[in-house]
């Protein structure tokens, strides 16, 4: 009797310690079908974010121009056209022309400049907040132009005859870089208020003698190898996929 009761003691024993084994094991593999599961629904949650090929196609002015036609010095008119790629990609054009009579051009002369540029350039843009967008880009820059002026010199004493010369030079080129960054702000679903920082770097101009060009059309003053510029303008969005503008 006592060996029976010992046996059967045995057999509760390893019965007991094989259904808590059979239940961790069940607890087990109800955890993991649960993680598939929730895995399976995180999956399904997961939308992938679709960016079409042309997101935007903009008209961008540059207003600030305006302000110069009040200085009397130079009058310059200016537009652009933006194309946004992808998630953020941008390509950008831009063309201008404008008449500079730069007062501290030459001592004793009168100095005008005329002529066009363009600008082409990549970049990307970067979202900050729901109202305001970054930008960088790279752009090459060329300019068109002519220039002419009169140098007068008069003796104060009259002991000297007095010196006039005027010069004339056309077809003229140049071309450089630019490194800008872009800062703008939504008005509406269409509109957009920004300015870019700009750094401008010569790449190479047609210099001339004795008289240099005093300054480029869409560059600055020929003697400075690095010219930085702000630019104001507006752009606004004619068209394109819905997307991050």
């Amino acid at each position: 009797m006592k060996h029976r009761l010992s046996f059967i003691f045995s057999v509760l024993v390893t019965c007991t310690l094989m259904g808590f084994q059979l239940k961790a094991q069940d607890v087990e593999v109800d955890t993991l079908v649960r993680e598939n599961n929730q895995e399976s629904v995180e999956d399904l949650l997961k939308v992938k974010t679709f960016y079409p090929l042309i997101r935007d196609v903009s008209a961008i002015l540059d207003y600030g121009k305006i302000f110069g036609y009040l200085s009397g010095v130079e009058k310059k008119n200016e537009i652009g056209v933006q194309i946004g790629f992808k998630k953020n990609l941008l390509l950008i054009a831009e063309a201008g022309y404008s008449i500079l009579n730069p007062n501290d051009s030459y001592v004793n002369a009168d100095y005008q400049v005329r002529g066009k540029y363009m600008r082409l350039g990549v970049g990307i843009n970067k979202a900050i907040t729901a109202e305001n967008n970054l930008t960088l880009s790279l752009r090459y820059a060329m300019s068109e132009f002519e220039d002419q002026g009169t140098i007068n010199v008069t003796s104060s004493s009259g002991l000297f005859e007095p010196y006039d010369q005027s010069f004339s030079r056309k077809s003229l080129s140049a071309s450089w870089y630019e490194l800008v960054l872009g800062s703008e702000k939504k008005i509406n679903t269409k509109l957009r208020l920004g300015f870019y920082l700009r750094v401008r770097v010569m790449n190479r101009y047609d210099e001339q003698e004795p008289y240099d060009v005093f300054t480029i059309p869409g560059y600055g003053r020929t003697f400075d190898n690095s010219v930085p510029a702000v630019n104001l303008y507006l752009r606004y969005i004619l068209g394109g996929a819905k997307g991050p503008n």
